[in-house]
């Protein structure tokens, strides 16, 4: 057998190293360069041309792991021992000795079992040199036992793996768990430090006297509650504590370590529950950790406390915005502006009235902003979105106009100009903007559908269905877009394209009126009144008191010959009497 010494340390190595070689030699052939024997038939076992039995044996039954491997175990079993007598070990570190004695005491046994079917192997070995070939009952039994040892080695090399793992796992608490001790032991003599010799003294020995013989966690505790009371009674202590553990949670969250991090950041909160960076840094923590929830709660402790920053205030705004809470984020937004005259804090609650609807305040805020801040040149094209939101055309109509000259980058603002130039009937600068606007960003699909209409409007059909198309293609869900397509081709004589542009419109359950009345001028244009009397039938049924609707229902009545049932849905008053 091929042993290796590795002394009474367990050397993880020197073991791997064993491992390796034991794998690579059940693969390799017994002499160098001999190639592997080849089956032959009518026997269980093979061997090797001038190979004994014996010898046989020995290449087969290889030892899957050295005696010393055993040792190891033991001598680290009689450490484990004496680090849990000395009450040096945690509950964790207990919990993975217990499992390294486990996984130990199972690689003893199967170790134990190996080697007795090597003396009952030794047995057949010294019966006889050649068992022979007629004795097949003979060699089924030896190659039983050769596969049961050649299966416990395997398991054994599992094991001793195991074990390998197990051993860094508990090498790496027992590590840790020094590591607290010997922190606290010193944080405790830094903290004697302020104190009178004859103080310091006393304390010493009560701290000698209490931690011996006691469980390492209650050892830790003690020690803890004894730096926090000194903590508590000296400021000096205290602060210089609070910053050791504040640096050291930085640390750990800087590498990932975040529930270490949390474990030294409570113990700040013990001596200051107000210390903003440890505050702000636990919410860091969060954040990462994807705990919306936790993270907001934190951000609003944060802004409870009396020094808090106007940036506090902000990044609370923005987790609650984000949330959906735009309420309660654009008065925080507002907070933070009273705290701090920012331009960011002023457009972040202006965006966030815009996007409650409430353009109004919004525009306020971005006029606030400008007259603060006039080099925040995007800001002028917020303001006139937010005034022409707010339906206030002439505000909005000279704000745009200062913005593009003051910075002319915007495509949105070139097609809210157009569009005031177009209510003014000013069709020649609305084209102008429209085809700034697309210039701008070619994939400003309500720029063309604006320039459409305006073409439309101006009966320039032709191009005014190429321009609609353009935005159908870029927004085909828009139903404005395939209403005004549909009114195009209607207007150039195409009655059938304009009908199938709006027949997927009304496949929808519940069709518009606009779309409606469009398809139904489509179809009498097309000879196709009886089907649009039909369909606006229908629809009266659910909206019976529409005026358009009813003035189309007439019209088709009156089509269709029946004018004294078409004169009640003509009449401007549907209560007045015939």
């Amino acid at each position: 057998m091929n042993e290796v010494h590795i002394g009474s340390k367990f050397n993880q190595e020197v073991i791997r190293k064993r491992i390796d070689d034991l794998l690579s030699q059940k693969k390799k052939p017994s002499r160098a360069g001999a190639a592997p024997p080849s089956p032959r038939k009518g026997k269980l076992l093979q061997q090797d041309d001038g190979e004994t039995l014996k010898e046989m044996f020995c290449r087969v039954i290889r030892d899957g792991a050295a005696e010393e491997i055993k040792n190891a175990i033991l001598e680290a079993q009689r450490e484990i021992e004496q680090n849990t007598r000395l009450n040096r070990v945690s509950k964790e570190g207990l919990k993975l000795a217990g499992e390294f004695n486990r996984c130990a005491q199972q690689y003893i046994q199967k170790k134990a079992l190996l080697e007795k079917l090597e003396k009952t192997l030794d047995q057949y070995r010294s019966q006889t040199e050649a068992p022979s070939t007629e004795d097949v009952v003979a060699l089924t039994k030896i190659e039983s036992y050769i596969n049961n040892a050649n299966k416990i080695r395997d398991d054994l090399i599992q094991d001793v793996q195991k074990l390998l793992k197990t051993k860094e796992r508990l090498d790496v608490q027992i590590q840790r768990d020094r590591e607290a001790q010997d922190g606290l032991h010193d944080t405790l003599n830094r903290c004697l430090v302020h104190l009178p010799a004859k103080e310091r003294g006393k304390i010493e020995v009560q701290v000698r006297g209490m931690a011996e013989g006691i469980p390492f966690e209650k050892r830790i505790h003690l020690l803890s509650t004894i730096i926090d009371r000194l903590a508590q009674s000296v400021p000096a202590i205290r602060n210089e504590e609070v910053s050791r553990l504040f640096e050291s949670a930085k640390n750990h969250f800087e590498h990932r370590q975040y529930t270490e991090a949390m474990r030294l950041l409570d113990q700040v909160f013990k001596f200051d529950r107000k210390h903003l960076p440890a505050h702000r840094l636990r919410a860091n923590i969060f954040e990462q950790q994807k705990n919306r929830i936790a993270y907001v709660c934190e951000l609003r402790m944060i802004v409870e406390i009396e020094d808090a920053a106007a940036e506090d205030f902000f990044v609370l705004a923005e987790a609650l915005e984000a949330g959906g809470q735009l309420e309660e984020a654009v008065a925080f937004f507002e907070k933070a502006a009273q705290r701090e005259l920012s331009p960011k804090y002023l457009e972040r609650a202006g965006d966030c009235y815009g996007r409650m609807g409430n353009w109004s305040k919004a525009a306020i805020h971005y006029r606030k902003l400008l007259r603060a801040f006039p080099a925040e040149l995007h800001v002028y094209h917020k303001s006139g979105y937010a005034l022409f939101q707010d339906n206030r055309p002439d505000d909005s109509f000279t704000v745009l106009r200062k913005a593009i000259r003051k910075q002319d980058d915007s495509s949105i603002s070139h097609e809210l100009l157009g569009r005031l130039f177009r209510r003014n009937k000013a069709f020649a600068p609305a084209a102008e903007s429209f085809a700034r606007a697309t210039e701008l960003d070619a994939r400003n699909a309500s720029a063309f559908f604006w320039w459409a209409s305006l073409l439309y409007d101006q009966g320039e059909f032709d191009e005014a269905l190429e321009k609609v198309k353009t935005a159908l293609r870029l927004a085909p869900d828009q139903m404005a877009y395939r209403i005004l397509t549909a009114r195009c081709q209607s207007a150039l004589g195409q009655h059938a394209e304009g009908i199938e542009t709006l027949s997927s419109l009304l496949a929808v359950e519940n069709p518009s009126v606009d779309v409606l009345l469009a398809y139904s001028s489509f179809c009498r244009e097309d000879g196709q009144a009886a089907k649009a009397l039909d369909l606006v039938e229908k629809t009266l049924k659910r909206f019976p008191w529409q005026p358009q609707l009813r003035a189309e229902y007439g019209f088709l009545l009156m089509e269709a010959g029946q004018v004294k049932e078409a004169v009640n849905y003509l009449n401007p008053n549907p209560f007045a009497k015939n």
